[in-house]
């Protein structure tokens, strides 16, 4: 057989195996394709199954009883296979018809980390360097330098508070809580 025939019919098998996968569920087309596909030995389908004419083509094939007896092991009739068929086919259309992308793009991402690097394989393991884990608690131990503390005004009004809160509840005790209680235990 030249290599398009041999192609060709391969094509052919392949055809079935999913039309059994679609019809019949994945353990058949697996049976057919483990006990026929496999010990084919290059044969055309209609010569591995005794079919007679080697030219005849998957369609054809299918509308034969015959076929269907010895390859599905079913009582299917050409008929059921055909309304099958053309229920299948306008599912897929309708299917089709409701996706409202217009063009199949595909966009290949590659995550990154906090500094714009790749992650991949190489780099994305955990161990004495965490990556990302590293950065935030760098950050986070920057910010509490001398220098980058009072340059936050929210910081500054925060220790303010805190340094007004000290200083009136220390006045407060000095000046008034103090001399209140040595006044109360003198009289």
């Amino acid at each position: 057989m030249p290599s398009t025939t041999l192609e060709e019919e391969n094509k052919k098998w392949l055809q079935l195996l999913e039309f059994i996968r679609r019809k019949y569920g994945e353990d058949k087309s697996e049976f057919v394709r483990i006990n026929d596909y496999e010990k084919r030995n290059n044969r055309t389908i209609s010569d591995y199954y005794n079919m007679g004419s080697q030219n005849l083509s998957l369609a054809e094939l299918l509308k034969q009883e015959s076929f269907l007896t010895k390859v599905l092991s079913s009582s299917e009739t050409p008929a059921s296979i055909a309304q099958f068929t053309q229920i299948y086919n306008e599912t897929n259309t309708l299917m089709k018809s409701l996706d409202g992308s217009q063009d199949n793009i595909y966009i290949k991402c590659n995550p990154i980390d906090d500094n714009g690097n790749v992650i991949d394989e190489t780099n994305n393991t955990v161990g004495t360097n965490l990556g990302s884990l590293n950065s935030i608690l760098d950050d986070i131990g920057s910010s509490f330098g001398p220098m980058t503390l009072f340059n936050s005004v929210g910081l500054q009004t925060f220790i303010s508070i805190v340094f007004f809160i000290i200083v009136y509840y220390t006045g407060k005790y000095i000046f008034v809580d103090y001399p209140k209680n040595m006044l109360s235990k003198r009289l």
